[in-house]
């Protein structure tokens, strides 16, 4: 998908993959998981709102986790296997956020986001 690659919403999924990588790749006790959640989140949404721009869907009044997974769900069947409840902690409690175990799962979700917009 070229299109992805001018796109400023794709780019600043980038931005915030390469962040949440590189606190990732830290060693073990150096890394924060909360910074890598959150840059991880932000890269997911940013990506889902990518993929729905460059196939020209409408612009969403809302951009909830829920409502873009929706929406690039009718894009795209792949999506159905993409599930984005852990997200929901965020919303409810951000200490959520502190565990390693959290951040895997994250990661997962941004891996498995990234390949299903087209990248590896």
């Amino acid at each position: 998908m070229n299109i992805l690659l001018t796109n400023s919403t794709f780019d600043q999924a980038e931005r915030f993959f390469h962040t949440a990588m590189e606190e990732y790749s830290r060693p073990e006790e150096d890394v924060v998981p909360y910074m890598v959640c959150q840059s991880a989140y932000s890269a997911v949404l940013n990506y889902l709102k990518s993929y729905i721009e460059a196939h020209e869907r409408a612009s969403l009044e809302s951009d909830t986790p829920e409502v873009l997974l929706s929406e690039c769900r009718i894009i795209n069947s792949g999506f159905n296997d993409l599930n984005l409840d852990i997200f929901k902690l965020k919303d409810e409690n951000d200490d959520a956020l502190m565990s390693m175990s959290t951040m895997q799962r994250y990661m997962n979700i941004l891996s498995q986001t990234r390949q299903l917009v087209g990248l590896n």
